[in-house]
């Protein structure tokens, strides 16, 4: 089975740059997945997983707990973002689809953040959700990936 994990995030917003801290910690394991870290949203993330069987998406989100973890499917993606100039993923997932490609099962991980300010520093409590991430996020591509679909604190 072909993986990847693709962590999205700025690296110098703060604790945006979790799920880009996750893909460095999976670089120093030897997990069975492509990894590959991305800037931005929708369309790139969508078209850089094309032609894979399992893709984990680590994003970090402000709108759970910090520190917490939630491991959701991309049908609890947003739909839109609050810019008109961007898809989202689940929308960009579904006009590949439309024209005929074949996507991957997917799974996101989405770690809560709380300081999402220019630094190039992460808080406390996205450091505790990054290394509960990390272990999570290793579990998932070494088995039993269709029984994650949970929020943990």
């Amino acid at each position: 089975m072909k993986k990847i994990i693709v962590g999205i995030g700025n690296d110098i917003m703060g604790d945006d740059s979790v799920a880009l801290r996750v893909i460095d910690a999976l670089e120093k394991m030897n997990i069975d997945a492509e990894l590959d870290k991305i800037f931005s949203h929708g369309m790139d993330v969508a078209q850089r997983i094309i032609g894979y069987d399992y893709a984990v998406i680590v994003d970090s989100s402000t709108e759970i707990p910090p520190g917490t973890v939630a491991i959701v499917d991309e049908n609890f993606a947003p739909m839109n973002f609050d810019s008109p100039h961007t898809l989202s993923i689940r929308a960009s997932l579904e006009i590949l689809r439309k024209v005929g490609e074949k996507v991957p099962k997917i799974k996101i991980v989405l770690v809560g953040v709380e300081n999402v300010e220019f630094s190039e520093e992460i808080s406390e409590k996205a450091k505790k959700g990054l290394e509960k991430a990390v272990n999570i996020v290793k579990e998932m591509i070494e088995g039993g990936s269709d029984e994650h679909n949970h929020y943990i604190l």
